[in-house]
């Protein structure tokens, strides 16, 4: 019998499978059970349940040096599903965060504890999950979103829209304080679900933009009455005020002044008849 037969018979004794000696040598698992006939020796059958134990052991001591579930698959060439149970059954306690991973997060929640925020560190999504449940766990929470403190926000809005400041004007302060840009239309959307809700003399909800110059349109009764046809109106007030605010004024469609515009620069419009002799 050559040496390698011989440890073949001897692996095969110390309870390893016909398919583990094969992958060893490079040769199939028939062929190891071949040898292990010639030599007096009945292949013996390994039951589901031995091939799960020894899973199961492969499993404990891959937790114990620290191996997530991933890197348990990985290394058993078994499914995720059948890991995880199977840990489950056995009460194999394996860590779903890596040694690199959890010292990665660490280092990530002490900038949270130090006022950083978690979208501005790892994004949107999974990633910010992760980290927020990871900083919950050791009770640290972020001091944004929903859980920062907008009292100095709330106060500012407060003062500027009593002292009749518009949006844009509190909007910077607030970013001077929160250390960040802030635009004024989130914070005029901010500050209304939380009751910062401010009304002027009629009643109407005050939406910051009564701080912004307007032209009001005020056409006297004289430019209406003093003899001109309406045509001759629009042409003249063309360039001072718009189409809609003559239009309002003078009782008429905006198409229409437009319309008188439009014949003023390009000539009246031609008849059917016309537009045949030009032809």
């Amino acid at each position: 019998m050559s040496e390698r037969n011989r440890e073949i018979i001897a692996r095969f004794d110390a309870g390893q499978t016909l398919q583990q000696i094969g992958d060893d040598y490079g040769i199939t698992r028939e062929r190891v059970r071949q040898i292990v006939v010639k030599s007096g020796h009945v292949p013996r059958r390994i039951t589901v349940g031995e091939k799960r134990d020894a899973i199961a052991e492969q499993c404990r001591k891959l937790a114990d040096a620290g191996c997530t579930y991933e890197q348990i698959v990985a290394e058993t060439g078994k499914n995720y599903r059948y890991v995880t149970q199977l840990c489950r059954e056995r009460s194999i306690e394996v860590d779903r965060i890596s040694l690199s991973e959890r010292l990665e997060l660490l280092r990530l929640m002490a900038k949270v504890s130090n006022g950083a925020s978690i979208r501005s560190l790892v994004g949107d999504g999974y990633p910010a999950q992760r980290l927020a449940h990871f900083c919950e766990q050791y009770g640290i929470s972020s001091k944004h979103g929903p859980n920062r403190d907008l009292s100095a926000r709330r106060q500012l809005v407060e003062e500027g829209r009593t002292n009749r400041k518009s949006w844009r004007q509190i909007a910077a302060e607030v970013g001077k304080i929160e250390g960040k840009e802030v635009s004024a239309t989130a914070l005029a959307m901010w500050a209304r679900p939380h009751g910062l809700v401010f009304r002027g003399p009629d009643g109407k909800v005050i939406r910051g933009r009564e701080d912004r110059p307007r032209r009001v349109v005020s056409l006297t009764p004289a430019i209406q009455c003093d003899g001109s046809s309406i045509r001759e109106t629009c042409i003249r007030l063309r360039g001072t005020y718009s189409a809609g605010q003559i239009a309002r004024s003078l009782g008429i469609t905006r198409n229409a002044v437009i319309g008188h515009w439009w014949r003023a620069k390009n000539g009246p419009r031609r008849t059917l008849a016309e537009n045949r002799v030009g032809q």
